[in-house]
């Protein structure tokens, strides 16, 4: 968190649920680009500098929180379901979420996608569920048909290395392997 932007941090994440190539829409919502960022929870610093741009956020955002004329909800209220969430809790039996909480970030524009030199990355291929990374984000208020919370926008991300990619990945080998007595046209 800096001074000049209290509502942002950038913290290092693994990706998951990656959809930052194209936007996707989730049921009757407009398309978004967004994705799971995954923090190891010994990471103290990084959850620290989370929970100070909530914080700030939260405290900028009363008046929308608030809507009209009604008391704004207690900050732990408003954070009790997120955007910050228990991967031990919430994804229990994944292991990429074990020992982590997670955030999932959106943004209806394109976050800007870059690599360790700060140069774009304009190879899709170069982004998908497993990638380590660090994440700019920030946190903003809503108030929207009877829901007030935090949501947290995906601004930039910074692929800092590979990684196992994450999902129900199979070989080709692995997928075939008792394939050798199905022949349908017999």
């Amino acid at each position: 968190m800096s001074a000049k932007y209290p509502t942002k941090c950038t913290i290092p994440v693994r990706i998951s649920y990656a959809n930052l190539n194209q936007p996707r829409a989730f049921g009757d919502q407009a398309p978004k680009y967004s994705a799971s960022l995954i923090l190891d929870k010994k990471n103290t610093l990084a959850v620290s500098r989370v929970e100070a741009a909530m914080r700030a956020a939260y405290e900028d955002g009363l008046s929308v929180l608030k809507g009209k004329g009604r008391v704004a909800p207690s900050f732990e209220e408003i954070t009790a379901d997120g955007p910050l969430h228990d991967g031990d809790a919430k994804k229990d039996g994944d292991p990429a979420y074990k020992g982590a909480f997670y955030l999932n970030a959106k943004n209806n524009r394109k976050p800007l996608i870059i690599n360790s030199d700060k140069e774009e990355i304009l190879d899709p291929s170069e982004i998908y569920s497993g990638i380590y990374a660090k994440a700019a984000i920030g946190f903003f208020p809503y108030n929207k048909a009877g829901n007030r919370g935090l949501g947290c926008s995906l601004d930039i991300v910074m692929k800092t290395a590979d990684g196992e990619p994450l999902g129900t990945t199979i070989s080709v080998d692995d997928a075939f392997a008792d394939d050798d007595d199905d022949d349908f046209l017999a």
